[in-house]
């Protein structure tokens, strides 16, 4: 008898799916409203996805027009209802950008899992406010080799090594560098001198440069004549000129 509940139970189930699929499929879409989108306009979203709002699109479920947006390499993810009889709402969650990189093969950004994207044409200039990372060689067309991922690794890491005190860190940092001797150097918008990095202990790093900018004033005319600013030692900051490292 139990068996023979089970089996009538998942035949109703069944039943239901498959009347709710073919109900949504006679649901006709002749607008889509689009929230949650900063990094391109709503417009930008649709024309990707090969849809055009005040235009009857029928045979197109919801589930069909959640599946084309989750193509856009911007979006994360994708929540779609009908709000209205005939209107549609996406609810798009836009992945989240941490940095730029200008490489021999374009703009790119970097995603905060680390995955590398083409900057689009339209994409919101506030919306990518963020630092840039510059020497890197990088063509997509020839994938993403493991040294590139680890110096992808290595700016994140700086980015994100935020500490309860470091606002005025986040809030300056402007550019991460690498040079031809792997040297990693960043940019503080408010201060001239380059500061070297070294990949090990980047929080007590970030400790260092956030100290150098509370106290900016006391060394106002010792930064103004600097080229560089080393944070690679312990429980120092060596501050020097660019004769001394040949840089």
């Amino acid at each position: 008898m139990h068996k023979v509940f089970l089996a009538l139970l998942v035949v109703a189930l069944g039943a239901i799916i498959l009347v709710a699929s073919r109900e949504d499929k006679t649901k006709v879409i002749s607008h889509i409203d689009i929230k949650g989108n900063a990094l391109l306009n709503a417009d930008d979203y649709l024309l990707f996805a090969g849809l055009q709002n005040n235009k009857q699109m029928p045979g197109l479920t919801a589930g069909d027009v959640r599946a084309r947006f989750l193509k856009h390499p911007y979006i994360k993810d994708a929540i779609v209802y009908f709000s209205a009889p005939e209107k549609l709402q996406v609810e798009v969650y836009e992945k989240t950008l941490k940095a730029r990189v200008f490489s021999t093969g374009g703009e790119y950004f970097v995603t905060s899992n680390l995955e590398v994207l083409k900057s689009l044409k339209n994409t919101s200039p506030s919306a990518t406010d963020i630092p840039v990372i510059s020497g890197l060689v990088y063509n997509e067309q020839n994938g993403l080799p493991q040294e590139i991922v680890q110096k992808l690794s290595e700016s994140v890491e700086l980015i994100n090594a935020t500490l309860p005190d470091s606002a005025i860190y986040e809030k300056n940092l402007s550019e991460i560098s690498f040079s031809e001797q792997d040297k990693l150097k960043v940019t503080l918008s408010n201060i001239t001198p380059k500061i070297f990095l070294s990949d090990n202990n980047i929080t007590q790093q970030v400790h260092y440069i956030t100290t150098l900018l509370k106290e900016k004033e006391t060394y106002a005319q010792m930064l103004a004549h600097a080229d560089y600013v080393d944070v690679r030692f312990e429980k120092k900051i060596f501050v020097g000129y660019s004769s001394q490292i040949g840089i």
